[in-house]
């Protein structure tokens, strides 16, 4: 499954159709890219208009970013999907390896998809030919509930 049909998976329907934007980049595994992770999806997000959801989106982007660089090495992509209300963002990397989450955060790590599962609306695994693609949800209303 490639980015692109992950971003389509969501067969949920949204509050104002013909409001959607998509937005796709791709990094080196360096200690850089959950930093131009955070910038990319932050310019979006006010691009969007969706300030509001920035915080949160860039945290967990950071996070899943950071999960590529340091365990699986490979280019990363990000993709990003707004289709008012809900936010949509995946990152993909090279490695067929799945992401367990961690039952107990160190100072070594643990925290990245801890911090998914807390905070975002929802979340998932999507294996593809070239190696998975770790995605999550925001939504606007339980974003403003929280």
């Amino acid at each position: 499954m490639t980015t692109d049909e992950v971003l389509e998976r969501d067969d949920r329907p949204t509050a104002r159709p013909g409001r959607c934007h998509q937005a796709e980049t791709w990094y080196e595994p360096t200690s850089l890219a959950p930093v131009a992770g955070r910038r990319f999806v932050r310019a979006m997000l006010e691009l969007w208009h969706a300030d509001d959801l920035c915080d949160v989106a860039e945290l967990l982007t950071s996070e899943l970013v950071t999960n590529v660089v340091r365990h699986a090495a490979t280019p990363v992509s990000l993709a990003l999907r707004w289709d008012v209300p809900r936010l949509r963002v995946a990152v993909g990397d090279g490695s067929p390896t799945l992401p367990v989450v961690a039952t107990r955060a160190t100072l070594g790590g643990g925290y990245g998809l801890r911090l998914v599962t807390r905070l975002a609306t929802d979340w998932g695994v999507t294996p593809t030919p070239e190696g998975k693609v770790v995605w999550f949800v925001l939504d606007r209303e339980e974003s403003a509930r929280a």
